[in-house]
């Protein structure tokens, strides 16, 4: 009998061989919970902490539906690919000066849904609101044009989270100033510009 409760992943000895104390017998794991791992730059990490909630979302093509074996009535159920996380561990912690933080998180998987070493894409979703200077976000990050005095200039940003549709502004830009959101591609520093407000 295991010391563990789990799935029977690997068994090492066939039924009838004869095996003596301390022999492995078979491989015990429980997955009702994960753990996974990244790196993350201390301008992005500052924002969170040990034991904060937080969601994950997996590509929209990952298959959770499974056949047999799935616990609906327990953890999480997957609805649109996303989980319930803990941050289980930062490393080294928030009160240490580090470029890079290493964060563990832990994932309810009571249900079942998810396979242990299988996703290398996902996203993270902080649930808690914050209150940032944000702007849309562009592929010309992490630089963008604002209108000064009817002037285009051209302003390098240090950037933070993101939530798909606007990106956090850590320096850079002050709250106000007159970003230039789209149409950006063959702007030039010092043109000239004329800035019509929608619905003039």
């Amino acid at each position: 009998m295991s010391a563990i409760r789990g799935q029977v992943l690997k068994i090492y000895k066939p039924v009838g061989l004869y095996v003596t104390m301390g022999m492995p017998v078979a491989l015990i794991g429980n997955f009702d919970k994960l753990y996974f791992k990244t790196s993350l730059s201390d301008s992005i990490s500052y924002n969170i902490s040990v034991n904060q909630m937080l969601e994950i979302k997996f590509p929209a093509d990952e298959n959770f539906s499974k056949a047999y074996g799935a616990k609906y009535e327990r953890g999480n159920h997957g609805e649109n690919e996303v989980f319930n996380v803990r941050i289980f561990d930062i490393s080294p912690p928030m009160n240490e000066p580090a470029s890079m933080h290493q964060i563990i998180f832990e994932i309810d998987n009571r249900s079942g849904l998810l396979e242990p070493g299988l996703y290398n894409d996902i996203t993270i979703i902080g649930k808690m609101p914050k209150k940032c200077l944000a702007a849309p976000m562009d592929d010309k990050m992490p630089s963008l044009f604002v209108v000064e005095d009817g002037i285009l200039k051209r302003k390098r940003v240090t950037i933070g989270i993101d939530d798909g549709t606007y990106i956090e502004i850590l320096s850079g830009l002050s709250s106000g100033e007159m970003v230039v959101t789209s149409e950006t591609e063959g702007l030039q520093e010092g043109t000239a510009v004329e800035v019509l407000l929608e619905g003039d």
